[in-house]
């Protein structure tokens, strides 16, 4: 596969850049376990590794790194397994209290969440107001699917019955996950569902090879202006006809509908006007609105015109937050078979 079309992975998984060195250092080193006890919750730490993009999981070169999530497990009765949702952070990192809100939602549902977070281990604060380039969006796919592997030991949790959830950036994650290429480069497990918020459609990795049966629920905001909801019906109905994808776009809704705090704007380096298809299976890469087909480095150039800073919007919408949490939980529950 052409190398320059597969680094630009790493920069089509998502739209949000700021070009500062990281602001923290490495986490102070804590023993990491390989596998979880009947009484694992709270923070975890464990073994992964940072690539600079996915074509990088092909070779042997990997930067160990220990990273960290916290698990809370829901009260349910002894003996019984239970479902799990992996929680993957947007570029704001793993700090905001909707994650909290998500995995109490899910506690009381009866499903386990494991809220990782793939910068603090790397030494990075966030991407938001650091360095974009700094986390590869590869190195949090990883991430994720380390986080699987160690789940599926916990004696508590139902190793079959594992999915992953992810916000912005963190959607990426959820969906790159879904893509097999990626995943078998490091587990041989598979997430059972995957669930992305406010995914970016504009610029968009696809794989038209790809056979994975894995339910996908893409939830997003028609008001979205940072990763906006246009072309996402047309990528679904183009590459995956035949595969598990539901979309859901809620109306007036904008970037971070979920979140607790007020909706406001910004100023970000955004890829809201690039519009690219780059398609891993073939190596190949389209503008999905000129039909351009951009071969060498016309991509790489294009990509550079088109991402610029502009003013952007975000913050909790709270219809569609109830919404998404009941969204969510439905999907849920037809996936596991049964929750709490």
């Amino acid at each position: 596969m052409n190398r320059i079309l597969m680094s630009l992975v790493l920069a089509l998984a998502s739209v949000m850049a700021h070009a500062v060195e990281p602001e923290l250092a490495p986490a102070p080193a804590t023993a990491p376990v390989t596998a979880l006890d009947a009484e694992s919750a709270g923070r975890i730490y464990f073994n992964s590794f940072s690539v600079p993009d996915f074509q990088a999981l092909r070779y042997p070169q990997r930067e160990p790194v220990v990273v960290h999530g916290t698990l809370k497990m829901p009260v349910v009765a002894d003996g019984q397994k239970v479902p799990a949702v992996i929680i993957v952070h947007g570029s704001d990192g793993v700090l905001r209290k909707d994650f909290r809100v998500w995995a109490d939602t899910l506690n009381a549902a009866g499903i386990a969440a494991f809220v990782i977070d793939t910068y603090t281990g790397r030494g990075v604060r966030d991407t938001y107001t650091g360095n974009f380039f700094s986390v590869s969006v590869a190195s949090q796919t990883v991430d994720a699917l380390k986080a699987l592997d160690l789940l599926a030991t916990h004696p508590r949790i139902d190793a079959k019955r594992i999915a992953i959830m992810g916000f912005s950036r963190g959607a990426s994650v959820a969906y790159l996950t879904w893509i097999n290429r990626f995943a078998e480069a490091v587990t041989t497990r598979k997430f059972v569902a995957h669930i992305p918020l406010y995914f970016s459609c504009s610029s968009a990795i696809v794989d038209s090879r790809n056979r994975n049966d894995a339910p996908v629920l893409m939830l997003n905001g028609d008001a979205d202006d940072w990763t906006p909801n246009e072309h996402c019906a047309d990528l679904v109905r183009k590459y995956y006809p035949k595969a598990g994808f539901k979309l859901v776009t809620y109306p007036g809704a904008g970037h971070g509908f979920d979140a607790l705090g007020p909706y406001h704007e910004f100023r970000a380096q955004s890829m809201t006007d690039c519009t690219t298809e780059t398609d891993v299976a073939y190596g190949t890469s389209v503008n999905w609105k000129t039909g351009q087909q951009y071969r060498g480095n016309e991509l790489q150039e294009y990509l550079r015109a088109c991402m610029t800073p502009a003013t952007r919007h975000a913050g909790g919408h709270p219809e569609s937050r109830e919404r998404a949490k009941a969204d969510v939980l439905s999907f849920l529950a037809a996936t596991f078979g049964s929750i709490q």
